[in-house]
């Protein structure tokens, strides 16, 4: 500090070992530099605490003990007894938290460590081992993010944010087309349901511009291609939903001919339900019914509830648009069915939304229910979505007034699962005051 003062001081933090190694000349030496206070711990250490050590490093922002296991594992290594010894030793900090433990390492001790991790020659393979756990974890998470786990599974992959990061800057900066391709078709209903579709679609854009190299990848032909026509589909359809409507009928088709090419059936329903829930609201109203009508019969001869309730909630609101009301009240309630069968939260409001159309006072309770239901989901609708949220609200308040309309909107927010399933079930038994 007296040499170098304030300014200087922060103009050379980024070189933390280097900076603190001028000392009191009398001081021991493992008080000189902060270098050597982290080298007289580690030369404390067993070879074991070593190696789990320097290999907890490669995480960005911490672990869970799954993760710590799978990436630094080794013959004859007991991890979560490392992790514990290391804990005891202020090296490693752990947090309890909904999901169990996470370890993290000070910036300081884990820079040193990725050090020792080169001197041990792991580097790349430790890294490489890291990627694709997480790469691995984004794609067991799909599931879950369209079911009752939805919730805890937004939270998980919350916490994993930069480790996810960091694994598909790694696939793209390696020119690994397949991982990277994989993750961010693993992550784009994660970024969907979380309303960040500006990282989803520079994500999304930077995995497709990775060139796939002969033999780089050692995937079959197909995989490999219904990865990339699956990622086409999400940034062309997330593209629709910013905005982004440039040449959308040749990106539209770029995308579905791919994932007709590859033999996907399933891949390729999935798509267009997408594309179409996009494209309605740039008034793309033929090709979306289109494109649902050829989705929805491959959805249910395959069993796929979810892409079956989708699809449904999706026609009605094409039939609201459309003022066909019967067929909104058909789709709809078939869909709320399938989205309370599955537990899906997203899903749920989705359904419920476009039911309520044309009678007002179940309209204000099933809009009360929904915002509800996204509030304790810390679901956040997309722009698309919060335009539909916002027209049918807007209809509805001026057909009330302002004091009916959150009269009903609140008690909707109280109701019950069942209620709300009740007030979908029978509209016509419902009165104003009921």
């Amino acid at each position: 500090m007296r040499a170098l003062g304030v300014h200087g001081l922060v103009d050379r933090l980024d070189d933390r070992f280097r900076l603190l190694s001028t000392g009191h000349r009398g001081a021991p030496p493992r008080q000189q530099t902060l270098a050597a206070m982290i080298g007289w711990s580690w030369d404390l250490l067993t070879e074991p605490e070593r190696v789990v050590l320097r290999r907890l490093a490669v995480h960005a922002d911490g672990c869970t003990l799954e993760a710590a296991e799978a990436v630094c594992a080794e013959d004859g290594l007991d991890v979560l007894d490392l992790l514990a010894r290391l804990v005891d030793r202020s090296l490693v900090m752990m947090a309890d938290g909904p999901d169990g433990p996470r370890y993290r390492l000070l910036e300081s001790v884990a820079a040193y460590c990725v050090e020792r991790l080169r001197e041990a020659g792991e580097f790349d393979r430790i890294r490489r081992r890291h990627h694709r756990f997480h790469i691995a974890f984004a794609e067991r998470a799909v599931p879950h993010l369209h079911g009752p786990g939805q919730r805890r599974w937004l939270r998980r992959l919350d916490a994993e944010a930069a480790n996810l990061r960091t694994a598909l800057n790694a696939a793209v900066r390696d020119g690994d087309a397949d991982d990277a391709l994989r993750l961010v078709n693993a992550m784009a209903w994660y970024w969907f349901l979380r309303g960040r579709l500006a990282e989803a679609r520079r994500s999304l854009t930077a995995a497709l511009a990775v060139t796939v190299k002969d033999g780089k990848d050692g995937k079959d032909g197909n995989a490999a291609s219904a990865h990339r026509a699956e990622a086409l589909a999400w940034n062309a359809g997330i593209g629709f939903l910013q905005g982004d409507v440039a040449d959308r009928e040749d990106r539209r088709r770029a995308a579905l001919r791919m994932y007709g090419e590859a033999g996907e059936p399933g891949g390729l329903a999935r798509a267009q339900w997408f594309l179409a829930y996009a494209g309605i609201d740039l008034g793309d109203l033929a090709v979306a019914g289109e494109l649902l009508n050829l989705a929805l019969p491959v959805f249910r001869s395959r069993g796929d509830l979810w892409g079956t309730a989708a699809t449904l909630a999706t026609r009605a609101k094409l039939a609201h648009i459309r003022g066909d009301l019967d067929s909104l009240r058909r789709d709809g309630e078939r869909s709320r069915e399938l989205f309370d069968e599955l537990g899906d939260r997203w899903g749920q409001p989705e359904a419920t939304g476009w039911l309520g159309a044309g009678h007002h006072e179940r309209a204000a309770r099933i809009l009360g229910a929904a915002a509800a239901a996204r509030a304790s989901g810390s679901l956040s609708p997309a722009p698309a979505e919060r335009v539909d949220i916002d027209r049918i609200t807007g209809r509805v308040r001026l057909a009330l007034g302002e004091e009916r309309f959150a009269a009903e909107a609140g008690h909707g927010a109280t109701l019950t699962p069942d209620e709300v399933r009740s007030l979908m079930v029978a509209p016509d038994a419902r009165t104003t005051g009921a």
